[in-house]
């Protein structure tokens, strides 16, 4: 990441400079050299936000990766311990059909919720904001009706926030727990697979979904074994170097210069 911040300062210095002498052609009324000139400056300005970009994930998943190895440390050495996630539905549908600033408001009442209960629980639950519109948490040296009960005083909480804030879209945050009970099998890097699943099950399911029996573990280790077998291969394939990742700006046709999002690829 030292290196990327370092690129990114000459990048923006460079950015600075082209922008000087393309304003200095345009004054001398150079148009031609002023218009080669200005392509460059936007291969320049790209290239700043593909940078952006990988700082702004780099610290996304370093926030979750953290809370992950926790886990997968903690885990083993407790006889019981539950995993849940609160997922603000149709995240995606208050971003698209309002703004992205409704999205963040949504997002932000979640989040007062969230810390209110956890004051109240903080000896037995911590948690963390997901890359989207979602939440991790995990419970450890607590019965099931002490959860609940946090779960009932969040939704009591969420909801009249909601009745002060009238302006705000209808939305729900779904939320899913599992049991883990030794034997745990799966590997540090496939802990976030088990927010995958429940994030799945919370699809065709009523909310809030528990999950408590030895079944219900066995069901989510074959689903995931079914379903993400190929992460270790992937992840080797990463690092040893045989994959690159690219991350290519995504503009609109009529606004080229705007952009609002960006595709991953390999």
């Amino acid at each position: 990441e030292l290196n990327i911040c370092e690129y990114l300062r000459t990048t923006h210095t460079k950015l600075h400079e082209l922008a000087a002498t393309f304003a200095y052609l345009l004054t001398q009324k150079h148009y031609k050299s002023a218009y080669i000139l200005y392509n460059e400056i936007r291969e320049y300005s790209e290239r700043l936000m593909n940078l952006i970009g990988v700082l702004y994930f780099n610290a996304q998943l370093d926030r979750t990766r953290t809370f992950k190895n926790y886990i997968h440390k903690t885990v083993p050495e407790l006889e019981t311990s539950c995993i849940a996630i609160f997922d603000i539905y149709s995240m995606k549908q208050i971003n698209t059909f309002y703004n992205l600033k409704v999205g963040d408001m949504v997002i932000e009442i979640v989040e007062q919720s969230l810390k209110s209960v956890y004051q109240e629980n903080q000896e037995f639950m911590i948690y963390t904001r997901g890359v989207g519109g979602d939440y991790y948490l995990f419970f450890e040296g607590c019965s099931l009706e002490e959860i609940e009960a946090m779960v009932e005083a969040f939704d009591e909480d969420l909801r009249k926030r909601i009745e002060n804030c009238p302006s705000l879209p209808v939305f729900s945050v779904k939320q899913g727990l599992i049991a883990l009970n030794p034997p745990f099998t799966l590997e540090k890097e496939e802990i976030r697979t088990i927010f995958i699943y429940l994030k799945e099950r919370l699809k065709n399911a009523e909310s809030p979904l528990f999950l408590t029996s030895e079944s219900d573990q066995k069901t989510m280790l074959h689903w995931i074994n079914n379903h993400y077998k190929h992460i270790t291969y992937l992840k080797n394939m990463l690092d040893t170097g045989n994959v690159e990742i690219f991350l290519q700006p995504i503009s609109r046709i009529h606004n080229p210069d705007n952009i609002h999002a960006f595709e991953v690829l390999a």
